[in-house]
């Protein structure tokens, strides 16, 4: 079977984005309808978590005594610190307790522990780009068609989040730093070259960015990273890398156009991030967001060491090659890099890269 890398840069294409409610609700567009980014497109309640107190050794009886000192019913609604169990003490004193650590409802008493459940939330879904709805789930969302650009990311963190994009540095080169971000980087998605450092993370929230995006994320600020509200993708990965040049000439490009950046759930985990970039639907798009069949004459990014983030062109046809040191075969491409070199990579080690040309 031939292997399609996938496209991680596209200037201009269709794009379906597919927007789901995390649990069923009410949907509130048709086919056909117009929205904009902002608008509100389906709703629902969100039950909330489930927490469980361990009642019986903290009042220190056996499971079975435990319903004798519940002082609450199943089913009945509770605030946080409300008191549901108590046990012993004179004239109120040394009386060990159990209060509620949440606000919710009392489910059950069972096996020592009493299950409480957190009161649903009102979650609101977004369309996210400006577009047409193309299909509708019931009761669980929306298809929203568009035309834009699409800069898949390498890693990234945090909630989706939509804003201007705004260019902070000259080339894709320079980090991000501290200095460059001021207020005027309120509400957007703030762009830098090749990375940051922990003061600029800190100045970005202080300034209340909507998200960040830079080549490439220094792995002593991972934790960092995943505690702030806003979303930060990296598009070459983890390190100090620069920015590829495709992707830092298209985020130039659409400097101060609405764009969202959306990370879809799927069954294990979080797929990678994803920037669009809603444009003008004038003409037909050249390029397809999807995968593609290695070619010549295909320019393409690679991404594991030594080449890590570099981009160039597909001088062979996939076929199976043989590395010359270890004499491991695997099917492979060669690759015309810069300053004359040519890399012999994996097929699976590429992305392709649209309208570098």
């Amino acid at each position: 079977m031939e292997y399609c890398p996938p496209v991680c840069v596209v200037p201009f294409t269709e794009i379906s984005l597919e927007r789901v409610l995390p649990a069923p609700g009410q949907v509130l567009v048709r086919v056909g309808d117009k929205v904009d980014a902002t608008d509100v497109i389906a709703r629902a309640l969100q039950p909330g978590a489930l927490c469980a107190l361990n009642a019986a050794r903290i009042l220190g009886v056996g499971y079975a005594a435990l319903p004798r000192f519940v002082l609450k019913h199943e089913g009945e609604e509770i605030k946080t610190n409300d008191l549901l169990a108590a046990r012993g003490g004179i004239l109120g004193l040394f009386r060990k307790k159990v209060v509620s650590p949440v606000s919710g409802t009392l489910l059950a008493v069972t096996q020592g522990r009493i299950l409480l459940e957190e009161g649903a939330t009102s979650v609101e879904l977004r369309a996210g780009v400006r577009g047409e709805v193309i299909k509708v789930m019931p009761n669980h969302g929306a298809t929203i068609r568009t035309m834009g650009a699409m800069v898949y990311g390498a890693w990234g963190s945090g909630p989706e989040s939509y804003g201007v994009i705004h260019l902070l540095v000259a080339d894709r080169m320079t980090p991000l730093t501290a200095d460059l971000i001021d207020v005027s980087c309120h509400g957007a998605i703030i762009v830098g070259g090749s990375s940051l450092d922990e003061a600029a993370l800190q100045q970005a929230t202080e300034m209340r960015v909507r998200a960040i995006i830079v080549g490439s994320l220094p792995t002593s600020l991972l934790e960092r990273v995943q505690q702030l509200a806003f979303p930060v993708m990296a598009t070459e990965g983890l390190g100090v890398i620069p920015m590829a040049e495709p992707a830092f000439r298209l985020l130039r490009q659409h400097q101060g156009r609405e764009a969202v950046i959306v990370q879809q759930k799927v069954a294990w985990g979080v797929s990678r991030p994803k920037l669009l970039i809603p444009l003008p639907a004038e003409g037909q798009p050249q390029h397809q967001a999807q995968s593609l069949p290695l070619a010549r004459g295909m320019h393409v990014r690679l991404l594991r060491a030594p080449y890590a983030g570099e981009i160039g062109e597909v001088t062979s046809a996939p076929q199976m090659m043989e590395e010359p040191h270890t004499h491991l075969r695997f099917h492979g491409i060669l690759v015309r890099l810069d300053r004359g070199r040519t890399a012999m990579v994996p097929a699976t080690n590429v992305e392709i890269v649209l309208g570098n040309e």
